[in-house]
């Protein structure tokens, strides 16, 4: 599956005509058949056909199925790197 969106309101604000390809998942048991390549190409074409003319995702770079492979095989480049921190408390840290 692919979520296909438009924020209009984001691109009217920017001047832009952007569509986003979020929640991009095939099943276990159908991965490594192509699937999620058909439904991305399938979507950015979608987008270009609408008079998009860009198309954006965020993605986990650590994620282990090759996500970001797919992602930049098909023409997708990093703009922007978001990073989370994260701390685990413990009960002898708590006063």
């Amino acid at each position: 599956m692919v979520l296909n969106f438009l924020d209009e309101a984001e691109n009217e604000e920017y001047q832009r005509k952007r569509g986003y390809t979020e929640g991009i998942s095939v099943r276990r048991p159908w991965r490594r058949r192509g699937l999620a390549r058909a439904l991305l190409t399938r979507s950015l074409k979608m987008f270009q056909d609408m008079g998009m003319t860009e198309a954006a995702l965020g993605v986990d770079t650590q994620n282990l199925s090759g996500a970001l492979r797919l992602y930049e095989s098909v023409g997708f480049q990093p703009v922007k790197k978001l990073t989370i921190y994260r701390k685990q408390f413990s009960n002898d840290m708590i006063a």
